[in-house]
């Protein structure tokens, strides 16, 4: 596990039990078509995506939520996580008392020159008018510079949530607006 800052958030099961932010960083290693819940059948592209999204409760199952392939599709990232040309390359987490997911959003769209390449996919209830929380890169950017430029999230990957017990998020304030 690679651990930027923070420290050791974990309960005695090894999960992470603050609520938090996270960004998912994904691959599509070949062109698709997902049917996304109401959104229809929608086309991706091959090449990285960066997904924003928050827990009120119980960040660490829903991060592994995300990394199932078999699951119940609740989520419009459901069906994007669940598609076999899709892997969950990297996670970064924050755990903020106060902070916004779209302030996030924006930050990492920004510094990835993201496109959104489906409109409202994972912001349906967004209150911000957010275009999307799913984001192509436009250029390759590392998840642990993304961590390291937006306030020092934790960047860990996929195989140490499934394999260890103990996972790890940084409590932060400053551009996320704790």
């Amino acid at each position: 596990m690679e651990m930027l800052a923070g420290g050791d958030t974990s309960n005695a099961n090894g999960c992470l039990v603050n609520s938090g932010l996270y960004v998912l960083w994904l691959e599509v290693r070949r062109d698709i078509v997902v049917r996304v819940g109401a959104l229809g059948p929608r086309r991706f592209t091959a090449g990285w995506y960066a997904y924003t999204g928050s827990a009120r409760a119980n960040l660490g199952p829903r991060v592994r939520r995300h990394l199932a392939k078999t699951k119940p599709l609740r989520w419009h990232v459901d069906h994007l996580t669940a598609h076999p040309a899709v892997r969950v390359a990297a996670v970064l987490t924050w755990s903020v008392s106060r902070g916004s997911e779209c302030a996030l959003n924006r930050l990492v769209a920004a510094r990835i020159q993201g496109t959104a390449p489906v409109s409202r996919f994972g912001a349906s209830d967004c209150r911000e008018g957010c275009e999307a929380h799913l984001w192509r890169a436009g250029t390759r950017v590392a998840p642990e510079d993304i961590a390291r430029a937006l306030d020092g999230g934790i960047y860990f990957r996929p195989s140490s949530i499934r394999k260890r017990a103990r996972t790890f998020q940084n409590t932060t304030s400053g551009v996320l607006g704790g």
